[in-house]
Parts: C-alpha cells; structure tokens; sequence
C-alpha cells in the first residue's frame, strides 16, 4: 500500500518492483518526509522524485513552510 499526504502518485496502484513518481500538490510544499527504511529520498527538497515500489508499505507526507 502506498499512501502519499500532499501529493499525487503515479501509477495510483503500484505493484512490487514499479517505478513510482511523487509530485507535490500544495503551494506550501518545503520537504518530503517517510518513516519507510525502504525507500530513500535523495533530495527531500525537490517538488518531484521517483523510486521503485517496495515489498511493504510505505507512506509519504509532503511538509509545509
């Protein structure tokens, strides 16, 4: 299950191993942050990133100024 908070995904449904795209939303937007060990956001600052769907869940909140 991905769950992205102040942002849109795509694809919506990504399965194990897919290449997901995250691209903030809101006009506030400052850094990414995850408590996911299984990804690594390279630059937490940048609007938009990628990385390859894990096995588990993960969980991505876009935070404001």
């Amino acid at each position: 299950i991905l769950k992205v908070e102040g942002g849109k995904v795509e694809p919506a449904e990504p399965k194990l191993g897919e290449v997901v795209t995250v691209t903030a939303t809101g006009n506030q937007f400052y850094f990414w942050r995850t408590d996911s060990k299984l990804i690594d956001i390279a630059l937490p600052s940048a609007r938009s990133f990628s990385f390859a769907m894990p096995s588990a869940d993960v969980i991505i909140t876009a935070q404001g100024k």
